[in-house]
């Protein structure tokens, strides 16, 4: 085998006491040697090279205690080790199949599968030595045919990553779950616990692409797979996700969550952040917690663009237990439109925006509306009904809701960008909108100026010729002295869409035979004009990009073409 060997077997009324010596032995043949005789799913790996000195003794009772060293070692296999020099110290009971070790890794790297399933996936961990060596110490009971692995005691010290201590009963079957959970985690770098121990185990969840800076410390408590109490200090801590739902920075401050009955406050405070592209100002939260309950005790007015978000109310009840839920209600005042359509990449509008939140509730990553959202804007109102999110943070959240418009001032909101001027006062609805992905899947929408208008209907020559663009033609001709002519009167002007299958079925304010009206004629002397409407269907996507386009004078909407057999 490449160095020494010395077995000695003692014997004493059939059972058998074992004694191995091991001095500089080669791993190579050593595995090709007695791998065979080892359970199936090890017969998989191979080593290629290594070094084996210590000494391995074992019992009668099946008890083996061992004390190795392993250098210059690789394996290859669903685990694997490259270039390896490794210290492992311990007892294993065949018995009950537990295992107590120290494992000292002192040179080079290793990929290791626990064995057990998280979110449909078997996580793996890459740990590499860099400058100092990696301890873990454990006390577990090994995962056999009817049960899963138990870890009771463990510490590990993985210096510039993480230093940790745990005690209870941590269960890792189909998923994680724990009888008694006693966690502390020492000042940690946030990105560095992320990437390697963090992000194998969260994969294909909500928060597995996240980019993190900042230190952390953490003491966890639990009883029957809910946490009872925690405390997080938080240091500078930076985190944004991938997919540019979220981000928060500037992070500092204490969160405590407590299972008591008397009061803890703690308090956080930040310098901004984001969610799904509205930006949020610096704020500070003082928190209270009480029997696994969470509240705001106060709050710092936050700013949202160039206007504010006040909370009303903030409750976390259950915290930590599958039933935890989030009650939040509120308002938000004076943000500049064109600020709210940018960060959604809509062309710019006009006026800002006010909003009043009624009780939202957040339980199990579903977002429900107890009353109407109500936001001023444009000189109007636009209330926001039965609107409910379901899988809000997943990658494919899904939301559902019913939109009115009221008064909406056509001359503020057509006043901002380049599509042309037109005056009235619109009215509309979106009925039944359904978003997966924040994608629109399904809706009624119609908008039309509202009748017996106290607003003068003026339209500019320029928002005809848009409006013409939108796969519709101009009953007035722009040419000769017409073209001099800066505004027109008009009757009523209202444009709408049901979406369905990616594609807008259009309407407008009247409809014959031949197709729809966008703009009707109006006033007592010419010109007189109409905007009709030649084509029915029109993609989704062609329509909003026109549209946009449009805005900036560029191209037209042409409806009715390339519309798939199934959609006509």
């Amino acid at each position: 085998l490449g160095g020494r060997l010395r077995l000695r077997l003692s014997h004493q009324e059939s059972l058998q006491d074992l004694n191995i010596t091991f001095n500089q032995v080669d791993a190579s043949a050593l595995w090709k040697t007695f791998s065979r005789y080892l359970p199936d799913p090890l017969q998989q790996y191979t080593v290629d090279s290594g070094r084996v000195s210590g000494h391995l003794a074992c019992t009668p009772s099946t008890l083996c205690r061992f004390d190795l060293e392993i250098s210059d070692f690789n394996l290859t296999g669903s685990n694997a080790a490259e270039d390896v020099r490794l210290d492992i110290k311990g007892e294993y009971q065949a018995r009950n199949a537990s295992l107590n070790a120290l494992f000292v890794l002192r040179e080079g790297a290793v990929y290791f599968e626990p064995g057990f399933t998280y979110n449909d996936t078997t996580p793996g961990f890459l740990v590499a030595v860099e400058d100092k060596p990696i301890q873990i110490a454990m006390d577990l009971d090994l995962p056999q045919v009817d049960r899963p692995m138990r870890i009771r005691h463990a510490s590990v010290s993985h210096p510039n990553v993480v230093s940790m201590t745990f005690d209870g009963d941590l269960i890792f079957g189909e998923r994680i779950s724990w009888q008694d959970l006693n966690l502390i985690i020492d000042s940690f770098e946030i990105k560095n616990l992320y990437e390697i121990y963090i992000q194998p185990v969260i994969f294909g969840t909500t928060v597995d692409s996240l980019e993190l800076t900042g230190r952390m410390s953490v003491s966890l408590h639990g009883q029957d797979s809910e946490i009872t109490d925690l405390k997080l200090t938080i240091e500078e801590a930076y985190f944004d996700d991938a997919l540019e739902r979220f981000a928060l920075y500037g992070l500092n401050g204490d969160f405590v969550l407590t299972s008591a009955s008397s009061t803890e406050t703690s308090s956080v405070t930040w310098q901004g952040a984001s969610i799904y592209g509205i930006t949020l100002g610096n704020g500070k939260i003082d928190w209270d917690s009480w029997e696994r309950n969470v509240r705001i005790a106060a709050w710092d007015t936050v700013s949202v663009f160039d206007g504010q978000l006040d909370i009303n109310e903030l409750l976390v009840s259950d915290f930590g237990t599958r039933d935890a839920s989030v009650v939040l209600s509120g308002g938000v005042s004076a943000v500049s439109m064109p600020e709210v359509m940018a960060s959604f990449g809509l062309p710019p509008l006009a006026g800002k925006v006010s909003a009043t939140l009624p009780r939202l509730s957040f339980q199990r990553n579903n977002l429900a509306i107890d009353g109407d959202i109500e936001i001023d804007v444009f000189n109007g109102e636009i209330h926001l009904r039965d609107m409910n999110i379901a899988s809000m943070f997943s990658s494919v959240p899904r939301l559902f809701v019913n939109i009115e418009a009221i008064g909406l001032d056509l001359a503020t909101l057509t006043s901002t960008f380049s599509f042309g001027n037109i005056s009235g006062t619109l009215d509309g609805y979106v009925k039944e909108l359904r978003l997966e992905a924040w994608q629109p899947l399904s809706f009624d929408a119609h908008f039309a100026t509202r009748e017996n208008d106290i607003v003068r209907h003026r339209i500019s020559r320029q928002a005809v010729d848009n409006l013409g663009r939108i796969g519709a033609q101009t009953s007035v001709l722009s040419s000769g002295w017409l073209k001099f002519i800066p505004n027109y009167s008009y009757g009523d002007l209202g444009l709408g869409c049901r979406l369905e299958r990616g594609y807008c079925q259009m309407s407008g304010v009247s409809e014959d035979e031949q197709g729809f009206y966008v703009l009707t004629q109006g006033g007592l002397l010419p010109p007189w004009i109409n905007i009709k409407g030649q084509g029915r269907l029109v993609s989704w996507q062609t329509l909003i990009d026109g549209i946009k386009q449009i805005s900036t004078g560029e191209v037209a909407v042409e409806l009715g073409t390339d519309i798939p057999e199934s959609v006509q």
